[in-house]
């Protein structure tokens, strides 16, 4: 249902096409955010089973008017699938994700920042990553890659850059997480956004944005999207408060 918005809005969240001032908005599932007429039809409501748009979305459980397989609500799930409208086995992915999931705002791509844990330590080859973090450069293109085969930890997510030197890890809480994430199509890119030390002598510290999107946003989307929102952080005169408090929107 179209939605005419007094507000100033030159771009939909979801593809960065622009809209015309006075152009309708249309009302996404969950409610929480406006989008382009082509997205509202997109992330409209339909059965996790067949696929067929629902005339309105289920406020509870309910079968399908059209398979009759069971679908299930769960308002957190939007979060993993751009949908609230979920199967069996995914409510339950959703159920045990809990809180966590709050972290990763409702809307088919976000952002979050973090820094990276073992920054310390010496690589494999013997390589010190203060040494790398010292040759970073501003907004420097960085690996999320996960570890299933690490032995302390099966949801490690390694920071590298892009060739393969690797800088640190994502904190376990935070990588449990993304790795459930990208179960479920949820894909990751990350950029190197700050370095510093809390003291003088201290070792160097790096924060990192950490994106978040569907698996069916294109490449020029993303970019896009790190450019309006990534850029100004890390360009600002204080990246380290503005990174915090957008972080604080969304803590448990």
């Amino acid at each position: 249902m179209p939605v005419f918005d007094e507000r100033i809005r030159d771009f939909c969240p979801i593809c960065n096409e622009e809209i015309p001032v006075g152009e309708p908005l249309y009302m996404m599932n969950s409610g929480e955010m406006l989008v382009c007429q082509v997205c509202s039809v997109k992330y409209a409501p339909k059965c996790p089973h067949c696929g067929i748009n629902l005339d309105k979305r289920p406020v509870r459980k309910a079968n399908c008017p059209s398979c009759e397989k069971t679908m299930f609500v769960r308002s957190a799930a939007i979060y993993l699938l751009d949908t609230e409208i979920v199967t069996e086995q995914q409510a339950a992915d959703v159920d045990r994700m809990g809180s966590a999931l709050r972290r990763f705002p409702c809307r088919p791509i976000g952002h979050l920042y973090s820094t990276v844990a073992g920054v310390t330590k010496l690589n494999s080859d013997g390589l010190s990553r203060q040494r790398l973090l010292k040759k970073l450069r501003g907004l420097e293109s960085l690996i999320l890659e996960f570890e299933p085969d690490n032995k302390f930890d099966e949801f490690a997510c390694a920071v590298k850059r892009l060739d393969e030197r690797q800088l640190g890890y994502v904190h376990a809480d935070l990588a449990a997480t993304m790795r459930l994430l990208f179960n479920h199509g949820i894909r990751f890119t990350s950029n190197a956004v700050h370095l510093g030390r809390a003291f003088d002598e201290d070792p160097l510290g790096l924060w990192i944005s950490i994106v978040y999107f569907s698996q069916e946003l294109d490449s020029t989307a993303v970019a896009l999207y790190c450019e309006r929102e990534i850029r100004p952080v890390a360009q600002s005169d204080d990246p380290l408060s503005l990174m915090r408090e957008h972080n604080d929107l969304f803590r448990d």
